[in-house]
Order: structure tokens, then sequence, then C-alpha cells
């Protein structure tokens, strides 16, 4: 539900990033990153700091992972990705 000025809430902003995990599972990226192309591509005008918040209680129920390579911290869904096998790692 959009707040009273037309902004998006916490619901909408979460939605908006498992529905793009869901179309694009390999996807990932950092927080201005996913602020800036993932949700502004949905034409979503999402300040960071609400993203911010929106990740971080995804990551919290394990609904996606955070990913730190180098310093820079990347968030991804949740799936397991195939070994050489054939099976989940």
């Amino acid at each position: 539900m959009r707040s009273p000025f037309g902004q998006p809430d916490r619901d909408d902003v979460s939605r908006e990033i498992l529905s793009y995990l869901t179309e694009h599972p390999d996807a990932e990226d950092t927080l201005e990153g996913i602020a800036r192309w993932w949700l502004l591509e949905r034409e979503l005008q999402i300040h960071v700091k609400l993203v911010e918040d929106v990740l971080r209680d995804l990551t919290r129920q394990a609904r996606i992972r955070k990913v730190d390579r180098n310093g820079t911290v990347y968030y991804r869904a949740m799936q397991e990705k195939p070994n050489a096998r054939g099976g989940a790692r």
C-alpha cells in the first residue's frame, strides 16, 4: 500500500525486490544498484534508506541473502546453485 503522499511503502518495495529476483534469479546488485536500476526500472521512486531497511528485513527473514565481496555488499536470491554433478550445494 502506498503512503498518503504516494510514496511506496515497505511492502511495495519488498514485493518489487522479490518479484525482480523471481524474474531474474541470477541477479545481484548493491543497495544503490537495487534502488537505482531494479526499482527505477519498475517505475518506483524509492529512497535508498527505505530500500536498505527492506533489504535488512528480507535478509533477516532468509528470503534473500547478503554477500560481501571485497567490502562491497551484494544481495541475491536464496537459491542454491547446482554443483558440478548437477546437485545443489
